[in-house]
């Protein structure tokens, strides 16, 4: 979340991100959280790339128009970490999907 709020106070006006995707990025995080076991990857040593988390919900709201949050977003944040080599923290969100309705 801090890198969120660097963003956000970004002194170039075109560097800040727009706030719908800053309330998105919060409000999926926070949707998140609220799955059964998700404290599991708040316990992980390293933590989903904040630049990760972006692009997924960037592909959600430039593919669905919409701002909810289901199983894809985990699916696509597990596929960048494994992109990324963090094996073990996309193995934790892929157990996550298996816990959303």
């Amino acid at each position: 979340m801090a890198d969120s709020i660097f963003d956000l106070i970004q002194v170039d006006p075109k560097k800040r991100p727009p706030i719908s995707l800053v309330d998105r990025i919060f409000g999926s995080c926070c949707e998140m959280l609220e799955i059964p076991g998700a404290r599991i990857l708040c316990d992980a040593p390293c933590y989903p790339r904040y630049q990760d988390w972006k692009a997924v919900i960037e592909i959600q709201l430039d593919s669905q128009g919409g701002t909810f949050f289901d199983k894809s977003m985990l699916y696509r944040l597990g596929d960048l970490l494994v992109e990324n080599d963090q094996y073990h923290e996309a193995c934790l969100v892929y157990k996550l999907t298996e816990q959303c309705t």
